[in-house]
């Protein structure tokens, strides 16, 4: 604010720097987050996906068992415990 004879007007100060396009992206973060593992990270795509883990096990040609125990792993890092949590977050 600045006086202007008995009254105060507003001013205005505007402040200019560079940007950063070195955001990191999405994926990138949720991995480093919660310290999952490359395959960790491709489990919880592709739940979040495709879905359920059967279709998950048939899509990265795996057992459904590997699912199962790369899931538990992902619920235990992410704090959460069903997978439509893991779609939440």
């Amino acid at each position: 604010r600045r006086l202007i004879g008995n009254a105060f007007e507003a001013s205005v100060a505007l402040f200019v720097s560079h940007a950063s396009l070195d955001a990191i992206p999405g994926t990138e973060l949720i991995q480093r987050i919660f310290k999952l593992t490359p395959t960790e990270l491709r489990v919880l795509l592709a739940v979040v996906d495709i879905g359920g883990v059967p279709d998950v096990a048939r899509s990265l040609d795996v057992a459904e068992t590997t699912v199962k125990t790369h899931l538990s792993k992902i619920f235990a890092k992410t704090d959460t415990k069903r997978q439509i949590d893991l779609v939440r977050l």
